[in-house]
């Protein structure tokens, strides 16, 4: 098989004749061969090249159709090295582009994959951080749930103790109320009469036999002496009320190694002294009832026969201390409701003697608001005043034991008042409410004792009652 003009023959022997005929240029057989190899490595990587480059490929021709290469008649050696650079810079350009493309692509992937590499960081962290928030805040969650049940369980054990200590307040008060019903019932007029027969006992069976013993008698005499000036000691002061305290308590254990008869006797004349420190002091300045209650408190709580002896004496002097109204024409009832005989032979002026009275009246009610376990006795003699006749009913028979009356009500609301507030709320408001009603009180008239309550009640409307009282240190 042979070309079309004889150049380029397939056949050996034709070859050899061929290439016989061949001017003389220098080359033989093996350039020959190699120009032909070369040529045919060209079309192949142009075919390649085209193939990257997504074009149709060149066609391949066969023997019949390829044109060869004639190399000029002046052709060398040096002519077939350069046609072979110039290929190999061909294929070198060809090798080139592909490197350039492969590496294009290499650097597109690689960015996508550090694309995608960032993408997952970043997937990976918002989900981390998804996670710790969620975390951050169940454990918040749990934490303000564990704070809420402490607090929960702190606040119930705080209403609970709350409960147990306003419980135990109403037992103690249901206790007490109930002594008091036991023994002395709801009337009065027995409860005066049980604390009348207490002095009587005091004249038959103390201060008689100790007046028939002249031993006995110096002995309390001495007594007497160290007590009365004590109580003119007294202030508001918390520590000088505890020194008065320890002192007076060490007279009445001195006593007691005398025995029971010289200890009764002591009692007695300290609660003699305190009725007199009332006249004398607490009747003009009604503050001063606190501290000398306070003194009687403490002392009534280390000696438990003192405090019906002190209610006896307090009740002779002031009648309103166990509210009970006596015939005021008689003299059998101005005796019983704590009027002066003076010396020619008439009773004291209304001034005086309601001012003596409250003086000594402030100090029970100051003795029963200083201690809430005494709150039903403090109820039960507020009620008890409120249930005598009313001050408006005397303003047109005795106008006299109406403003008695006043004064003490209202002595009462400015001493214990804020006490009886405090220990029975609602309950207690009503009660004394009702001490400065129209009803009780009435409108217009009756002197300054009844405007003077009704003042106070004012007072207590417009949240100012009782008086502003504090201890010192």
């Amino acid at each position: 098989m042979e070309t079309r003009d004889g150049y380029f023959i397939h056949n050996t022997s034709l070859s050899n004749e061929f290439m016989n005929s061949l001017p003389n240029t220098g080359l033989d057989a093996e350039d020959i061969w190699d120009l032909y190899d070369d040529e045919t490595r060209r079309i192949f990587a142009a075919w390649n090249h085209r193939a990257l480059k997504k074009k149709p490929p060149v066609p391949i021709y066969c023997a019949e159709n390829a044109k060869p290469i004639t190399p000029p008649t002046f052709a060398s050696k040096d002519w077939a090295r350069k046609r072979n650079q110039k290929e190999n810079d061909i294929i070198q350009a060809t090798i080139q582009e592909v490197e350039r493309v492969q590496e294009e692509q290499a650097r597109i992937k690689r960015e996508k994959r550090e694309r995608e590499l960032r993408l997952k960081i970043q997937r990976e962290e918002a989900e981390r951080k998804k996670r710790e928030e969620h975390e951050r805040q169940e454990k918040e969650k749990k934490e303000k749930e564990i704070r809420e049940a402490k607090e929960r369980e702190a606040r119930e054990r705080e209403e609970q103790k709350k409960k147990d200590e306003v419980k135990k307040t109403q037992d103690q008060a249901s206790q007490q109320e109930k002594e008091l019903k036991e023994r002395f019932g709801d009337d009065p007029q027995k409860d005066a009469s049980y604390y009348w027969d207490i002095i009587e006992n005091i004249k038959s069976d103390v201060a008689k036999p100790v007046s028939e013993n002249k031993d006995l008698k110096n002995f309390c005499f001495s007594q007497r002496r160290k007590i009365t000036p004590r109580l003119g000691q007294i202030t508001k002061s918390n520590s000088q009320i505890q020194k008065i305290t320890s002192l007076v308590q060490g007279t009445f254990q001195e006593a007691q190694t005398k025995g029971p008869l010289v200890y009764r006797w002591v009692l007695n004349f300290f609660c003699k002294a305190v009725v007199k420190q009332a006249e004398a002091e607490v009747s003009v300045n009604l503050s001063s009832a606190f501290p000398l209650a306070k003194l009687c408190l403490l002392l009534c709580s280390q000696n438990p026969d003192l405090l019906d002896l002190l209610i006896a004496r307090l009740q002779k002097k002031c009648p309103w201390v166990i509210p009970t109204i006596y015939n005021l024409h008689t003299e059998v009832g101005r005796k019983k409701l704590g009027y002066r005989k003076l010396a020619d032979g008439r009773y004291e002026q209304q001034a005086p003697y309601i001012e003596r009275q409250c003086g000594i009246f402030a100090v029970y009610a100051a003795f029963v608001s200083l201690d809430d376990s005494l709150g039903p006795r403090s109820w039960k003699l507020f009620s008890r005043l409120l249930n005598l006749t009313s001050p408006r009913e005397f303003l047109d028979k005795d106008l006299d034991l109406g403003q008695t009356l006043c004064s003490i009500v209202t002595t009462y609301l400015d001493i214990a008042g804020r006490a009886l507030l405090r220990i029975y709320g609602n309950q207690g408001r009503k009660l004394l409410a009702a001490s400065f009603s129209m009803p009780y009180v009435g409108v217009e008239g009756g002197g300054s004792p009844y405007g003077r309550l009704r003042i106070v009640g004012e007072d207590w409307l417009n949240g100012k009652g009782g008086l502003d009282f504090s201890f010192e240190p």
